[in-house]
């Protein structure tokens, strides 16, 4: 008795394996080339931002007014407009010395607030963000009971990322009354 035996010819087999590999491939990297460069975009998104909000100091802000609960900073914003073109605002977080933090985002589109735990502009109405090489003084009402020691600002990219450079200030008392 004779067997017929029909099998894949190796050639056939071999081409069959390589476009299985290149299939797999593809479809792997289809995934893999986007998460990557997404991942890249993201981790160097705020290189340029270092230090585009810093606090003012020659203004004599940058202090609290504990009677009261206000809390007043002298934010000054980088010269360059077309790097503030990409800033949609910045996050002041005032930090107490144990640990404790407060976290207030500043956009144009934010409403000003004098009531416990807003923000507002110092001697004018609104909220808004300084222009390039602009200083603006904001005054923030402290909750009952919050006492914060230093503040640190971030800036926030149009993109929602708040980075994490920063500058940081430690608050003084107050010489003059903030209203």
């Amino acid at each position: 008795m004779k067997r017929n035996k029909r099998g894949v010819s190796p050639v056939i087999a071999t081409v069959f394996v390589l476009m299985l590999t290149v299939s797999a491939v593809a479809l792997i990297a289809g995934f893999l080339v986007p998460f990557v460069k997404k991942s890249l975009y993201k981790s160097s998104e705020c290189v340029n931002y270092k230090e585009v909000y810093s606090f003012e100091e020659s203004l004599g802000y940058n202090c609290v007014q504990k009677t009261e609960g206000l809390y007043a900073i002298s934010v000054k914003a980088k010269f360059d407009k077309e790097l503030l073109g990409g800033v949609a605002g910045f996050r002041v977080v005032f930090k107490n010395a144990d640990g404790t933090s407060k976290g207030i985002e500043v956009k144009n589109d934010t409403s000003a607030s004098n009531e416990q735990g807003g923000i507002r502009l110092l001697g004018r109405e609104g909220l808004r963000i300084p222009a390039a090489g602009e200083t603006i003084t904001y005054v923030y009402r402290g909750a009952s009971g919050e006492t914060f020691a230093s503040a640190e600002v971030y800036p926030v990219l149009n993109s929602g990322t708040i980075c994490g450079e920063k500058d940081s200030i430690e608050l003084i008392q107050c010489k003059n009354r903030i209203s």
